[in-house]
């Protein structure tokens, strides 16, 4: 099965609230026009859990290409490249064990995010 690359549109930080402290947590924004399942991913797991989700991180020649499989509640592949310029975003989200993915425009109220947890020994 081919996977078509999502293009990452920006990576950061996104700031989170958690036990009445802040934490920054390491965020890819990926543009999903063309996938509207991974557009809707955020919503099926707000609405039915977080399912089976598999990450796999392998070597690319423009920086890691991150592959995220869910398996339920519902079925989808995507991934994307993370340049070589933000391998500390990788490597914060291997410290931390998960990665923000922001399915659209972070700068935009209302912008839907989807976290997937992160295998850290996938990263050495």
């Amino acid at each position: 099965m081919v996977v078509h690359l999502l293009p990452v549109t920006s990576f950061g930080w996104t700031l989170t609230e958690s036990d009445a402290a802040e934490r920054a947590l390491p965020t890819v924004a990926v543009d999903v026009t063309d996938r509207p399942d991974v557009a809707d991913l955020a919503r099926v797991h707000a609405l039915d859990g977080t399912g089976d989700v598999r990450t796999l991180a392998t070597e690319h020649r423009d920086g890691i290409r991150l592959d995220v499989v869910l398996n339920s509640p519902v079925r989808c592949h995507f991934a994307f490249v993370v340049p070589h310029t933000a391998r500390d975003i990788l490597d914060a989200a291997a410290a931390v064990g998960q990665l923000v993915i922001a399915t659209g425009d972070p700068s935009v109220h209302g912008t839907t995010w989807l976290a997937v947890f992160i295998d850290a020994d996938a990263f050495d």
